[in-house]
């Protein structure tokens, strides 16, 4: 794969439905495994798939870019005012920031379940958190605007937002040296004894660098498996929480039904005792 299509690859797997995330994750590192390119194999297969309220941010951004850079361009704006102090014009802001949030929250909670996924209450509450962030931190709104977004976002009121490991990234690899790094060897101004010590720092970072590579190599396969399982526990969680959920609907039907039963139960015993007592009067 060349580096084009490395950021292809990205750009593919953050656009698909969520279910349909790891079976392309798979066919892509079996692409890369195929081109006899293990360290990008590698990075791929750790790419993790993007929360429920992550994949609709991306969906606004891939859909709807046009309200996504007006929520983007009112964060910059709102910061630009709260360095001059300008109070009047932040309060104005201050308005605008609270509709266009509404509006675009409610549109990209929308846009997920017109495509099957109606994000859950705390799916929403993530939603709305991150493009809370985006509207108040520049690299919240960058992280955002890359479309590959693979976890909510949360502003505290203070700094920037921690946006660590919150987005795919571009998938970038160097090969091979600088064409135009030069040696000891072919300096001529230097002394044979200046040589030796560049050979030997040399050789010393090379050695460095093979046993960082292969440490490297490791922590990405690592990476690779630990990711898959914590997509299979996620998909697990979401399984759980469907079960959960349907069964507390039926604990509330059945309450309900043994709600009715007891009343009948009562009613019948209530008609038993009338009956005795009629039965008695009757036999004088």
């Amino acid at each position: 794969m060349s580096r084009v299509e490395e950021q292809e690859a990205v750009t593919r797997l953050y656009a698909v439905p969520p279910e349909a995330f790891i079976a392309l994750r798979s066919e892509l590192v079996a692409q890369a495994k195929a081109a006899d390119d293990r360290a990008l194999s590698s990075r791929i297969g750790g790419l993790r798939k993007p929360s429920a309220a992550a994949w609709a941010v991306n969906l606004m951004v891939r859909e709807r870019p046009g309200e996504v850079a007006a929520l983007l361009d009112l964060g910059g704006r709102l910061r630009r005012a709260q360095a001059r102090g300008a109070g009047d014009q932040l309060r104005e802001l201050g308005r605008e920031r609270t509709r266009i949030l509404g509006e675009t929250t409610e549109m990209a909670a929308a846009a997920a379940a017109s495509r099957g996924h109606p994000l859950s209450p705390a799916a929403r509450r993530e939603l709305a958190e991150t493009l809370t962030a985006a509207v108040s931190s520049a690299a919240a709104a960058e992280a955002v605007a890359s479309g590959a977004l693979t976890r909510a976002l949360s502003y505290a009121g203070l700094g920037e937002v921690d946006v660590s490991g919150a987005t795919a990234g571009r998938l970038t690899l160097v090969r091979g040296g600088d064409p135009n790094s030069t040696t000891p060897a072919t300096r001529q101004a230097k002394t044979a004894a200046a040589g030796r010590a560049a050979t030997q720092r040399m050789a010393k970072a090379e050695r460095s660098a093979r046993l960082a590579a292969a440490a490297l190599a490791a922590a990405e396969a690592e990476l690779g498996e630990v990711t898959a399982r914590l997509d299979a526990a996620a998909t697990r969680v979401e399984d759980l929480e469907g079960q959960l959920e349907r069964a507390r609907e039926e604990l509330l039907r059945l309450t309900t039904e043994h709600g009715r039963a007891g009343r009948a139960h009562r009613d019948a015993e209530q008609a038993v005792r009338v009956a005795i007592v009629e039965l008695d009067a009757a036999r004088g």
